[in-house]
């Protein structure tokens, strides 16, 4: 299963992210999504798993980000 975490850089997606990688073996795939890419990109370095990955999404761009949500199991 792939996971999309919205806002995964703020203080509620950045633990929601931390708990994911710790404790759940079911998704094959974790992004976090938000739209200081940097800061995206940093949060993956420093939690070190294979399955995470980083990507920058407006999420006033709703037509984006519907599209975007189509990819993932759990929002």
């Amino acid at each position: 299963m792939k996971v999309l975490i919205l806002g995964g850089c703020g203080m509620m997606g950045t633990e929601a992210t931390r708990d994911l990688v710790t404790t759940s073996t079911e998704f094959s795939k974790i992004v976090v999504a938000d739209i200081d890419a940097a800061r995206a990109g940093a949060l993956v370095a420093q939690l070190d798993d294979k399955r995470l990955s980083a990507i920058q999404i407006d999420m006033n761009d709703q037509a984006a980000l519907a599209t975007l949500m189509e990819e993932f199991d759990v929002v």
